[in-house]
């Protein structure tokens, strides 16, 4: 979970054109890019990224691909965020910390 309003910290990334999957990228609607997760995303040759909702700290998975486009599952009828753990599924679809 990340702390509501971090997004709003980091907006110097947001002006980076085609830098959306740095770390610390924050897309228009306030998600914000946390990690590449080395894992195979669904989209053709794409990774799955770990991002995080700025406004309510909810924390997702996105292809790379999407990072730019993606509005939070939790509060802002995003889509649903991809698995971004290998054990996301054996933990009950939340995180095994």
């Amino acid at each position: 979970m990340i702390a509501p309003g971090e997004g709003r910290r980091r907006a110097g990334l947001r002006a980076s054109i085609g830098y959306s999957t740095r770390p610390g990228y924050v897309n228009p609607r306030e998600q914000v890019a946390i990690r590449n997760t080395g894992l195979t995303g669904t989209d053709h040759g794409q990774t799955v990224y770990q991002l995080g909702c700025s406004t309510c700290g909810h924390v997702y998975g996105a292809n790379g691909s999407d990072i730019h486009l993606r509005r939070c599952p939790m509060h802002d009828h995003g889509a649903p965020g991809l698995r971004y753990e290998e054990d996301f599924f054996s933990a009950g679809g939340r995180s095994a910390a």
